[in-house]
């Protein structure tokens, strides 16, 4: 589609060369982020995000689509989109460290950059650009957290409503939280589970990015576009039932066909439904409102810039560009750096007090004012304006241009050089395990393994999010009654990024649970089991590997209390806690927050999950799971890795030795 008469091309050749550039510094300024969804999105870390790799191309062919309309109109700088953009910068600075969140890095990303765009295009070109900017958000990975609370939710809805469509077809099922059990004559066939990836957990973000493409990609009214997506959640919703609709009626003809690559194929054939759902939306709100009118353009009552020449880029002009962008960044910077200093005694060291870093900020706060109104006036042409559309020639433009290409690679500089000054690794390597979770023994003294659980699906794997793990039944041969019987869960995750681990208190609340509370306290290890080195580490003896280092005399652990749909009056317990980086820690967020320095290499956590369902008294709990703890806590330890040998650079061992 060529442009109109009388408007000149959207970039001409400098233009492009001026984006490329521009680019590369963005993209390098948010590598760790960007790097990090990546990996998310081809599934080493989690297949949740796959969708993620098409949104920047749904954006950029938006952005095709409206080049005419924005070829139209004339460009201008707006000095408040600068503001944003070193908002955006600092935000996903803090938000690195002391921060550290994945999402609202993503966030900052994206507010960084609505801010760079409307500083060197101007709102007028900003009312076509905000939609591509906006829909890069629906690729940034939400929070664990907070995605896990709506998995439950999705999980119990799709469990319940495909268990109501079972039975209209025939089929005699029944649901308890998430399982749905399936019956034949009154004999039970089988029981599916909806994980995670049949709740539409999965897909859910898939489908709204796909509703909101088709709303927009099209001409269509304002009111139009908002119903579709609105309607976007109930029609992933609705196709994620029938998917565990199906996945039930699968189960009836062959077990085999509702899990493994059957199972993911089934789930990917269900975006041909939602895209002819969401065709059909389109069809009939074009069929409610007919207008005859042409579509309204962007540029309506917005005069087309005259055609203009391209002048040269004179080199003074771009190293004054580049100066004003650095020095500012600079001052905002120290600017950042003082509002730390004046509000952290002691930040900066002794040498400098709280009065004299105040007196600092409010100088370098008025420098930075006076800096602004003189590159404002600086950058200004004559009248103010720009050459139409994006042709990055006259004065004022590349100045304005060079100027935020300051701001970047200054930017860049200064975090990646913060970051290597203070030895600050973002991406950890993985550790291995030093033996094999199997390798625990069967007998941990008094404590004998009874049974071990089948090998999980594929399904539950991917859920779960890691191959290393083992569930055994220990029963303690000196005595019985309640107490006497644990079930041991362990599932170790390394070089992963920020994740939370599945916990009881989460994934068996969303199986259909009833919680009946939570509580964090130390379970103290007997004295008789550590030893201290001299060094001033502590020590146990295990059987498989020796000595071991144990991180604390006390384990911060969580007990959960639950009790069962059917046994309501009967409440069990769990204790659970976290080994990560040579720390106990007692739950997901302190794993999260407190597990791993900025400064280490490598990282890992292993979940430590004792249950006892026959012990309904909490205090009754923790005494059995320490008493367990004392025999078999040595030889968990001797699998994991050693975080005394891995700081003394012990472990891992290099390849080629021994």
């Amino acid at each position: 589609m060529s442009p109109r008469s009388g408007v000149g091309p959207l970039v001409s050749r400098r233009g492009w060369v001026w984006i490329a550039l521009l680019a590369a510094a963005f993209i390098a300024l948010h590598w760790n982020f960007v790097l990090r969804t990546y990996f998310i999105a081809i599934g080493q870390w989690g297949g949740d995000w796959s969708h993620a790799l098409a949104v920047p191309f749904i954006a950029i062919y938006y952005i095709c689509l409206k080049r005419d309309d924005l070829a139209a109109l004339q460009r201008r700088t707006c000095w408040p989109g600068l503001a944003i953009l070193f908002l955006g910068i600092f935000s996903y600075t803090f938000w690195i460290a002391p921060g550290r969140n994945d999402m609202l890095q993503g966030y900052s990303m994206i507010l960084g950059l609505f801010g760079l765009v409307l500083f060197l295009l101007g709102p007028s070109m900003m009312r076509v650009l905000w939609f591509p900017i906006l829909y890069l958000s629906l690729g940034v990975k939400i929070s664990d957290r907070i995605w896990e609370n709506i998995a439950a939710k999705l999980q119990a809805l799709a469990a319940q409503t495909a268990t109501l469509l079972l039975n209209i077809l025939g089929k005699d099922a029944e649901v308890h939280g998430t399982i749905i059990t399936l019956y034949r004559a009154a004999q039970r066939v089988g029981d599916l589970n909806v994980e995670e990836a049949c709740a539409g957990l999965r897909m859910l973000m898939a489908f709204i990015a796909l509703g909101v493409a088709v709303a927009f990609l099209f001409d269509r009214e304002w009111w139009q576009r908002l119903t579709m997506v609105l309607f976007t959640v109930p029609i992933a919703i609705g196709i994620n039932v029938g998917r565990v609709t199906i996945m039930g009626l699968l189960y009836y003809i062959n077990p085999s066909l509702s899990m493994g690559d059957f199972h993911k194929f089934v789930g990917l054939l269900m975006l041909i439904p939602a895209l002819l759902l969401f065709m059909f939306l389109g069809w009939v709100l074009d069929r409610i409102f007919i207008n005859d009118t042409p579509p309204r353009r962007a540029q309506a009552n917005i005069p087309a810039p005259p055609t203009t020449a391209e002048t040269p880029a004179r080199p003074d002009w771009i190293i004054a560009g580049l100066a004003c962008g650095s020095g500012l960044t600079l001052l905002i910077g120290g600017c950042y750096f003082l509002f730390l200093a004046s509000v952290k005694p002691g930040f900066m060291g002794a040498a400098i007090s709280l009065t004299t870093s105040r007196v600092a900020l409010g100088v370098a706060i008025a420098a930075t004012i006076a800096a602004v109104v003189f590159i404002r006036r600086f950058t200004r042409s004559g009248d103010g304006s720009m050459p139409a559309p994006t042709s990055f020639s006259g004065r004022s433009s590349v100045i304005s241009t060079a100027l935020v290409g300051g701001v970047l690679f200054t930017s860049v500089l200064g975090i990646y050089g913060v970051l290597w000054a203070n030895d600050v690794i973002l991406h950890k390597d993985p550790l291995p395990l030093r033996k094999q979770l199997f390798m625990i023994p069967e007998q941990l003294g008094t404590w004998k393994m009874v049974s071990q659980d089948p090998p999980l699906s594929a399904e539950t794997i991917e859920t779960l999010g890691t191959n290393e793990y083992i569930a055994r039944t220990y029963n303690d041969t000196s005595r019985s009654g309640a107490g006497s019987t644990v079930k041991l869960h362990l599932a170790y995750y390394t070089g992963t990024p920020d994740t939370v681990p599945h916990v009881p208190d989460r994934c068996w609340v969303a199986g259909g649970m009833q919680h009946m509370g939570l509580s964090f306290l130390p379970l103290p290890l007997p004295a008789a089991m550590l030893r201290g080195e001299p060094d001033g580490s502590i020590t146990a003896n295990s059987k498989l590997a020796g000595p071991v280092h144990v991180p604390s005399r006390n384990i911060d652990a969580t007990i959960f209390t639950y009790a069962s749909p059917q046994h309501g009056d009967k409440p069990s317990n769990v204790v659970y806690f976290f080994v990560a980086n040579g720390k106990f820690l007692a739950s997901p967020d302190a794993v999260r927050y407190g597990g791993f320095n900025p400064r280490d290499k490598y990282a890992f956590y292993c979940k430590v999950e004792i249950g006892m369902a026959d012990v309904p008294d909490r205090d009754d709990a923790v005494k059995h799971a320490a008493a367990f703890l004392s025999a078999a806590l040595p030889d968990i330890l001797a699998c994991l890795p050693d975080w005394h040998e891995v700081e003394t650079g012990q472990w891992p061992v290099a390849p080629g030795k021994k």
